[in-house]
């Protein structure tokens, strides 16, 4: 992945790059911002592999009969919603006439 980066050197150099007279100001995180990102959950286990920047997880194996139903959730869920921008878009159209 890289080394880390802060975000603030980030945009120095932009405003640099840009030549223009940008003032930076800090917000503070914002509510659900997260400072690191964790690339393993609590359930599963990193393991060292034969090359240093490789990491290998293993977890619980998730049952194929899971996969195919929360797909077929999710496509349910997208046609739903689908459906309803549809609705509104048209009530908006007819509305505007």
């Amino acid at each position: 992945m890289g080394t880390p980066v802060r975000i603030a050197d980030v945009a120095q150099q932009l405003v640099g790059i840009s030549g223009r007279d940008i003032a930076i100001t800090y917000v503070g995180l914002r509510p659900a911002e997260k400072l690191h990102e964790s690339l393993v959950s609590e359930t599963e286990c990193p393991e060292s592999t034969q090359h240093p920047l490789i990491t290998q997880v293993s977890g619980e194996r998730t049952s194929f009969d899971l996969v195919r139903d929360t797909r077929a959730q999710s496509r349910d869920a997208y046609e739903a919603m689908s459906r309803l921008v549809s609705r509104d878009t048209a009530r908006d159209a007819v509305d505007a006439l």
